[in-house]
């Protein structure tokens, strides 16, 4: 999907196309949720944690409230999950709640090359908070501020949902612009985990912003379906 390139020891590799191809599926709403063997969370420890986003199978799509909810994994093992933990409607986010929901990460590990809720790098937190709105951004921080989904904008024009990148001399590092002069990354620069932090601190060396350019979200999203 990124076109980005890594090893994996063949058996941890599981292809199950009936269960890709399933219209039961349905993405995990929690930062981490735990899968049980039972449906109880006493008489034995969890099968597995999955991180933000992981899709499991639903026997029944429908929510009908109640506590327990009996899911299948792409291993073809049963499990049980409770219903908080799975969101039954997902829908695409708009800018504003994507801005909303990205605090939901803070206080989450920096890790390099991490895309899920188990860590993240900077870009590929931002990554993850425009696939919410639908948009399929390349990996690297340098090839998202080339995103022809974007145009540029000064530094004293940046808005809310804007995004922020700095470096020394080339682009290396990308967040999210809050307002006021915040953005929301995960960086190690003061801390090593998603944070919020100021653009005038002096900790970090701006090199651009970019924002949705309007013209560009149909198209944007046509070249990717």
């Amino acid at each position: 999907m990124d076109e980005v390139q890594g090893w994996v020891q063949s058996s941890k590799v599981i292809s199950n196309l009936s269960f890709e191809k399933s219209d039961n599926l349905r993405p995990v709403k929690s930062l981490f949720a735990h899968i049980y063997r039972v449906a109880d969370t006493t008489p034995f420890p969890p099968i597995l944690t999955i991180p933000y986003g992981s899709k499991v199978k639903l026997n029944e799509t429908v929510d009908k409230g109640e506590r327990w909810v009996q899911i299948e994994l792409v291993t073809g093992e049963k499990g049980w999950i409770q219903r908080g933990d799975i969101d039954f409607a997902p829908k695409i986010k708009t800018l504003e709640e994507m801005i909303a929901f990205s605090k939901k990460f803070l206080g989450l590990p920096y890790t390099w090359g991490g895309t899920s809720s188990y860590g993240f790098d900077c870009s590929g937190f931002v990554q993850m908070l425009f696939k919410e709105m639908g948009f399929l951004l390349p990996r690297d921080s340098r090839d998202q501020a080339q995103c022809a989904l974007f145009m540029s904008v000064k530094q004293e024009d940046i808005q809310p949902g804007d995004l922020v990148f700095f470096g020394k001399t080339q682009i290396t590092h990308v967040g999210l612009s809050l307002g006021n002069d915040e953005f929301i990354h995960s960086g190690v620069t003061e801390l090593p985990m998603i944070m919020i932090s100021n653009l005038q601190s002096g900790k970090y060396n701006f090199q651009g912003a970019r924002r949705i350019d309007p013209l560009m979200v149909n198209v944007y999203r046509m070249n990717f379906q």
